[in-house]
């Protein structure tokens, strides 16, 4: 049998998810819902990959969905390490950029919605014209947003996330965008995420059609 080349590169097989968002329909032993005002399904597009966005036909404000690695009967899944890691999406967020928001990436998931929890990721909207680096610790609920140069769009980015001892590195389509290194930073173990938020009455979702989480 043939390694993959990341098999080939790492062998000594640290912890690593690969998620295509293919088939029929969300696979929930591996993902769940923490916060359950978004439906989530497989999209039904050229793209194909996940679809986060608000179930009802009538938008309502305050409204959002975060989805993460758990299931419903061992709970969640913080494996990846806090220190030493890399996650790797493909993702297009569709909205009006001041009326919404999303983010993705790995944090502790403490089941009480997207507030609470450590977070290295990137964020979307909510007001930021740039695609920003979003990133929390525990201790004092202290946030972090930091803009790339590029602008927030409608369209699919392949965005990487990885941090090295102190210093967290975002890359949008292959170019390093952002360096954050204040120490605002996940100090637990954590899991991958998705999540999408309305601030107003307008439709806003996410699409995802390639995840990858690693440990360095």
């Amino acid at each position: 049998m043939t390694k993959s080349i990341y098999d080939q590169l790492n062998m000594n097989g640290k912890q690593r998810m690969v998620e295509t968002f293919s088939g029929d329909d969300v696979d929930y032993n591996r993902w769940g819902a923490s916060a359950g005002d978004f439906g989530f399904s497989i999209a039904d597009e050229v793209d194909g990959g996940i679809l986060l966005k608000w179930y009802n036909s009538n938008p309502v404000a305050g409204k959002e969905g975060l989805l993460t690695t758990s299931d419903t009967s061992n709970g969640n899944k913080r494996q990846f390490s806090p220190t030493n890691f890399v996650w790797i999406a493909n993702c297009k967020w569709t909205g009006t950029r001041t009326q919404g928001v999303s983010r993705f990436g790995i944090k502790r998931d403490k089941g009480n919605g997207f507030n609470g929890g450590g977070v290295a990721g990137a964020t979307l909207g909510s007001d930021n014209a740039k695609i920003s680096a979003y990133t929390t610790n525990e201790t004092g609920g202290q946030i972090s947003v930091v803009a790339s140069t590029i602008d927030v769009d409608n369209v699919y980015h392949n965005y990487k996330g990885a941090r090295s001892g102190g210093a967290y590195t975002l890359l949008i389509d292959g170019v390093t965008s952002v360096t954050e290194t204040n120490g605002y930073l996940p100090i637990n173990a954590s899991q991958p995420f998705l999540y999408c938020y309305n601030n107003d009455t307008t439709h806003h979702s996410l699409n995802c059609n390639y995840f990858e989480v690693y440990n360095t």
